[in-house]
């Protein structure tokens, strides 16, 4: 019987397990219609996200929109800012053995504007102090 090998973590920055609305198009064939579809995202970084949908082949470059809860609490406004990013997927795989036409797609960032990169360092840095 093999041993299990303690999975070594590889990512250049530190993922915090939060559900987040994510917005993406797909277009579908063989009309070329553009989907829109709503999930929500299981992960984020500063550099990556992950959420569940349909199967997406890797190195597939998506846009994206991430939404997050307003900053202030007192605000009367309960509409999430969102963030426009480009993002390449780097894997996509069942999320279990009796669902496997549902997806857990990881994507990386590859685009984001620097207001963006702001906003997402600010929300990441204050989930990181609760």
């Amino acid at each position: 019987m093999k041993n299990k090998e303690k999975k070594v973590e590889r990512r250049a920055s530190r993922r915090f397990a939060i559900s987040l609305p994510v917005t993406y198009n797909i277009t579908v064939p063989p009309f070329k219609k553009q989907l829109k579809i709503r999930t929500i995202a299981k992960d984020i970084s500063t550099r990556g996200i992950s959420f569940v949908g349909s199967n997406r082949p890797p190195s597939v470059v998506m846009n994206l929109q991430i939404g997050f809860p307003p900053k202030d609490k007192s605000v009367k406004s309960t509409e999430p800012k969102f963030i426009k990013v480009k993002a390449r997927i780097a894997h996509s795989e069942p999320i279990s053995e009796e669902h496997k036409d549902i997806f857990r797609t990881g994507v990386c960032f590859v685009e984001l504007s620097k207001n963006d990169v702001v906003l997402l360092r600010e929300f990441l840095h204050q989930y990181e102090k609760r």
